[in-house]
């Protein structure tokens, strides 16, 4: 995967090796810009050409009895 091959290259701080794993990329016409801002984050327009890499969110299976509002001795209201 040439994005976060660049991407990884871009924080290690080799510069011509990242400008080429994105030149890939962009050559590649795999990704496209959204048409439209407004409606990225809509549930509807997830995983859409401008994604990359994307971690979807996952309701946890197991809770931490520290957890916020998962059967935690102190409730929200006194929390600041």
């Amino acid at each position: 995967m040439p994005a976060f091959r660049g991407r990884v290259l871009l924080y290690a701080g080799q510069w011509a090796e990242a400008a080429s794993a994105a030149k890939k990329v962009i050559v590649a016409k795999t990704y496209t810009l959204f048409p439209d801002y407004r409606g990225l984050s809509y549930l509807e327009n997830e995983c859409n050409a401008e994604i990359v890499f994307d971690v979807q969110f996952r309701f946890p299976e197991f809770t931490h009895s520290l957890d916020i509002g998962q059967s935690n001795k102190y409730p929200m209201s006194i929390l600041p």
